[in-house]
């Protein structure tokens, strides 16, 4: 499972039983792009959600987490001078935040 910065925008992509182009996400890949893959087991944890909702699937943060909550967290991460260090940083803050990640989850997904 990943965490996405594309074109400004926050997604988090589901495990994959198949290949997905770097294009391939909703509302179409415009300007930069970065992300950040989770160790297996982990991202549930840290996203609220279960693997198995987001299979095969990227979905824009906010379906997932309250709006003005992500668009803050979009702001701030516009404002870096390394996109790419902005998925890391958000997803260290929430790990500090989140519980530990269910031992199971790393077998099921």
């Amino acid at each position: 499972m990943d965490l996405l910065w594309v074109g400004g925008r926050l997604l988090a992509a589901g495990p994959g039983t198949g290949p997905h182009p770097a294009g391939e996400v909703p509302g179409g890949c415009h300007g930069a792009m970065s992300g950040l893959r989770f160790a297996s087991g982990t991202a549930p944890a840290l996203l609220g959600v279960p693997a198995y909702e987001l299979r095969d699937r990227r979905v824009e943060l906010a379906d997932l987490w309250p709006g003005p909550q992500v668009r803050a967290l979009a702001e701030r991460m516009s404002a870096y001078e390394d996109p790419g260090s902005g998925p890391e940083r958000l997803a260290s803050g929430r790990a500090a935040r989140s519980g530990p990640p269910d031992p199971r989850s790393s077998t099921t997904a």
